[in-house]
């Protein structure tokens, strides 16, 4: 009838459908491999760096079909004892930690702990000269004497260039010599101010250098003292020098 109100929608109806999907929508498919089971180990392991691939990438892959782990059997425990996290600690029963902690304390009572050598100088350079002091296996007076005396087992040219770098300064010795107690100095600052006890340390070493090497410098040089002798005799006896010299003067005159 005109005017009446349209008759309502039927039970489930809903209203009006919706619009369509998109292209190339709907659902995401399914992975077409089963999920691997997730083991659990009994302690934190390290990190394992690995890119893991997407499900969707492996297809025409060696993952495919080639490589499987589903028969693979390793030590389990084994390998969480090499690529744990951190060792876990052992348990200890009550009884045996008393005893321990007893016992540690007598130890620690009865032995006084090692005093720590002082340092003067920074660390790269008293690494250094530790570095070379093991190199010579000797004590740092003998060094000295060895040095003073011109020791040829001791002063051989590399050595003696090693010891060049390492000569101590002004400013490095006055550091050492105001420390209060020497005796608590470390092995580094020792090497040195041995070394500073021999007079005139850096021009000693450069001519103990020049006279390790002069007998070989002097052999080059003699070598080539003949070498230009002989040139010299060529030139002054040069019959065809002698020949292109007239021919020079006639040319002038």
């Amino acid at each position: 009838a005109p005017g009446a109100p349209p008759p309502p929608p039927p039970p489930g109806g809903g209203g009006p459908p919706g619009p369509p999907p998109p292209p190339g929508a709907g659902p995401p498919a399914a992975p077409k491999r089963p999920a691997k089971k997730k083991v659990a180990p009994e302690i934190k392991m390290k990190a394992l760096n690995w890119n893991k691939i997407a499900d969707l990438k492996i297809d025409g892959t060696v993952w495919d079909k080639d490589v499987t782990d589903d028969g693979v059997e390793f030590d389990v425990k084994g390998l969480q004892d090499l690529f744990c996290a951190q060792a876990p600690k052992p348990k200890v029963a009550e009884g045996d930690a008393a005893a321990a902690g007893a016992a540690g304390a007598g130890a620690a009572g009865g032995k006084p702990k090692k005093k720590q050598a002082a340092t003067v100088l920074d660390f790269q350079r008293s690494n250094n000269i530790n570095i070379l002091a093991k190199r010579f296996k000797k004590t740092p007076e003998q060094m000295r004497d060895a040095i003073i005396k011109c020791d040829p087992s001791v002063m051989t040219a590399d050595n003696i260039r090693a010891l060049l770098k390492t000569c101590p300064t002004s400013d490095e010795l006055e550091m050492i010599k105001e420390f209060p107690n020497p005796e608590e100095l470390g092995s580094a600052e020792k090497f040195l101010l041995a070394l500073g006890e021999v007079p005139r340390i850096e021009a000693r070493l450069k001519a103990l250098l020049i006279k390790d090497g002069f007998e070989k410098r002097t052999n080059i040089v003699e070598e080539q003292m003949k070498t230009l002798e002989g040139a010299i005799d060529e030139v002054k006896n040069s019959k065809k020098l002698q020949e292109i010299l007239a021919v020079v003067l006639k040319v002038g005159n």
